[in-house]
């Protein structure tokens, strides 16, 4: 099954994309995703995640908006949501929502792009990573 980027792009709290530099950065690619799995990628100084949900790539930020848990070490897709083991958050893949546990603060959603096996994460670009 051909892998299928998800054309979200919004971010959570902590980031105000309103005049951000937005630009599509190579991660890396899309075939080191596995169904069910969670990587951690550095993009544009940034470290965000992508998950593969049955056959469909999301990108969001890696770490959990609630504590310093990651999703690429601690993160499990569930029901079509995804679960931070730590204390059990859930969010929405599509919006970054909350749609339960602990976490009260939205995460950041980043639209991706898929050209060949190069995995485009439409991410917001820090000018001190990239100076």
């Amino acid at each position: 099954m051909a892998r299928r980027p998800h054309s979200a792009c919004t971010a959570g709290a902590g980031f105000d994309r309103e005049g951000a530099t937005m630009g599509l950065t190579n991660a890396g690619r899309a075939s080191e995703i596995g169904p069910g799995e969670i990587k951690a990628f550095k993009v544009a100084g940034r470290e965000l995640a992508v998950a593969n949900l049955d056959g469909e790539l999301y990108a969001f930020d890696n770490w959990c908006t609630h504590e310093s848990c990651t999703f690429s070490d601690d993160g499990e897709l569930e029901d079509g949501k995804l679960v931070c083991t730590c204390h059990f958050g859930e969010f929405d893949l599509s919006t970054g929502e909350v749609l339960g546990g602990p976490p009260w603060e939205p995460l950041g959603v980043y639209k991706i792009v898929v050209e060949g096996d190069d995995l485009l994460i439409d991410a917001p670009i820090d000018d001190a990573a990239a100076s």
